[in-house]
């Protein structure tokens, strides 16, 4: 039997080593030298390029990579820096018809109703929001709040029913001037949704004010909800439509006079 050259035919003893130790295949890299100790990485032609498919090599990955955790670090911290001038409407009280306390930070905003009502800012108290109403009436009758000139409104469940939900007690008691009392970086928003429940009386903000310096918000107990504050502030424009930028005027009784 013939074996035609070149097709499958041995030639010799080094063709059985190759089959038993076959050549391993050749790495991504190559080394080759470039003069005297001048070394340096060659890419083999039939490997891909360590390129993916987008044209981005592994150290663009990490810098995009880098970038974004700066940025998911640095947004919180800015958030906290700018929430004062941000999320915070400050008002001449002056003198109104009712002071509306809301629900959601019992003390401090009891606290600071009654602090209003012993200035004589107001004739009258509505309580407005579910979970510490009872408590906050409470407070503010220990701080020298007569009981006979307190309202309260025990079932609204947000901001935005809590304007619903006391509107109509301020339109009966024919409430014209009101002061919204609630923690610093809430007011724009409650300011916001009674003026848009209401538009026809004039709201002012007189909030608690913040416990900590802007710059060490970070350490706020409070800080979670401060940061949470920008999405319903954002969401409360889509679903309400609410206008949280048109009341940064300090004598807004002037408004409907």
């Amino acid at each position: 039997m013939s074996i035609e050259p070149g097709v499958n035919a041995p030639t010799g003893r080094g063709d059985a080593l190759m089959q038993q130790n076959p050549v391993p295949p050749r790495p991504a890299f190559a080394w080759f030298s470039a003069g005297p100790l001048r070394w340096r990485p060659v890419l083999s032609p039939d490997r891909p390029s360590l390129r993916g498919r987008s044209g981005f090599s592994p150290g663009t990955g990490l810098l995009v990579a880098a970038l974004v955790v700066t940025a998911m670090i640095a947004a919180p911290a800015f958030g906290l820096l700018a929430a004062e001038r941000l999320l915070t409407v400050r008002s001449d009280a002056g003198r109104a018809d009712a002071i509306v306390v809301l629900g959601g930070d019992g003390p401090r905003r009891a606290y600071r109703g009654a602090s209003l009502y012993r200035a004589g800012v107001a004739p009258q108290v509505i309580i407005a929001g579910d979970g510490d109403c009872q408590f906050i009436r409470q407070m503010m009758i220990d701080r020298g709040v007569p009981p006979g000139v307190i309202q309260m409104e025990c079932h609204s469940r947000n901001t935005w029913e809590n304007a619903v939900f006391s509107v109509p007690m301020l339109i009966q008691a024919r409430v014209r001037r009101a002061v919204i009392v609630t923690s610093w970086f809430h007011s724009r928003r409650a300011l916001a949704c009674f003026r848009a429940v209401a538009p026809r009386v004039a709201f002012v903000s007189s909030p608690v004010e913040p416990e900590w310096p802007s710059w060490r918000l970070v350490e706020d107990p409070d800080s979670g909800r401060i940061l949470l504050e920008y999405v319903k502030v954002a969401w409360y424009m889509l679903r309400y439509g609410v206008d949280i930028a048109g009341f940064d005027d300090v004598d807004a009784w002037e408004e409907l006079s």
